[in-house]
């Protein structure tokens, strides 16, 4: 696009430009008023999405005894609460299932009673499960018993080996349910205030580019990264068909709540020199006034102005920069400031 010449007569009045109008119409210039609208700073960051960690279990015997058979034999699978995952040999737990059995059996006296639910509180100690018990109590049991998976999930650890002897407390399974995910976002000192638990979120992840997640805020740490002057937010984000993936890099958006309207102008309207904003009002008849604002918050592609611009005023949103390029704005932006110093007289 060509620039637009203004010459020294085209200055009709101290502080503004004038422009010829075919010009302007070849170039494109286009105003558009300053009106109210609703616009308050929308948070960005950036973040990582990580495991639920509510959402993890593990399966860790309580009685020593040896791996027999092995269902699951490899991370990366994915189980179901319930679903054999190992079976193991426990000489503690063969004996307490005979034990129970046997009380069970004797009926109604009161030593066999008490024997049965001493028995039976043991078995539970030891994470016997309900249907488990009622099993025993038919004799329905084996030497062995399979521990099943506790949650529905994806398996992160297998530490289960056949024939390994494990003592209790060892863990021979991790689990973890990826219907949920976190996304940790490092949101910057200054956003902090605004942020609220609850608060929604909109996430989008570089490996699918074409979709978006909602969130809500669950945590926002009370410490700062003394290195990047960011803490970390975390968002809960529902992973029903399992596309967020564990350390998939994320943005994250977090709206602002509403805010009390305020004369707005589109952003390519103001003309940043670095030291001050500027805007071209147009007054008419090819006229343009530079005049300096104050901007506030930015968001959907509009700026706030809290100083130097009302509402209704025609400011150029377009080819703003052509006119400044080619005309005598700079020295009608120091007519705002005051006229420059007068050179000094040479010496006779």
């Amino acid at each position: 696009m060509d620039y637009i010449p203004v010459y020294e007569k085209e200055i009709s009045t101290p502080g503004t430009v004038q422009v010829d109008t075919a010009r302007l119409q070849r170039a494109g210039v286009r105003t558009e008023a300053a009106s109210l609208r609703n616009v308050a700073n929308e948070i960005q960051a950036t973040g990582v999405v990580a495991l639920d960690q509510s959402r993890l279990a593990v399966v860790a015997p309580r009685v020593e005894g040896w791996i027999e058979h092995v269902y699951v034999g490899a991370p990366g699978l994915s189980v179901q609460a319930g679903q054999p995952l190992v079976e193991v040999y426990s000489p503690e737990l063969v004996q307490l299932q005979d034990e129970y059995r046997l009380a069970h059996e004797a009926g109604g006296a009161s030593a066999a009673a008490t024997l049965a639910g001493s028995a039976l509180k043991r078995l539970e100690n030891l994470g016997i499960t309900a249907s488990q018990v009622r099993d025993i109590a038919a004799g329905r049991y084996d030497r062995t018993l399979k521990l099943s998976a506790p949650i529905s999930g994806i398996v992160l650890k297998k530490n289960a080996v056949l024939g390994q002897r494990f003592m209790p407390g060892e863990q021979l399974y991790e689990i973890a349910d990826p219907s949920s995910m976190w996304v940790v976002a490092k949101v910057f000192e200054h956003d902090l205030p605004a942020l609220r638990t609850g608060s929604p979120a909109i996430i989008a992840v570089s490996a699918l580019p074409n979709r978006t997640f909602e969130g809500t805020i669950s945590f926002v740490s009370p410490q700062i990264d003394i290195g990047t002057r960011t803490a970390d937010v975390r968002i809960n984000v529902a992973n029903a068909d399992g596309a967020l993936r564990a350390d998939m890099y994320a943005t994250v958006r977090i709206p602002a709540p509403a805010a009390s309207p305020v004369v707005a102008v589109p952003n390519s309207a103001i003309i940043d020199s670095g030291t001050r904003q500027v805007v071209l009002v147009a007054k008419g008849d090819g006229r343009f006034e530079p005049r300096a604002v104050t901007p506030g918050a930015r968001n959907g592609g509009f700026t706030a102005i809290t100083e130097g611009l009302k509402e209704g005023e025609d400011v150029v949103v377009e080819a703003a920069f052509l006119i400044d390029a080619e005309s005598n704005l700079r020295s009608a932006l120091q007519s705002i400031s005051g006229p420059p110093p007068a050179a000094a007289e040479p010496k006779p």
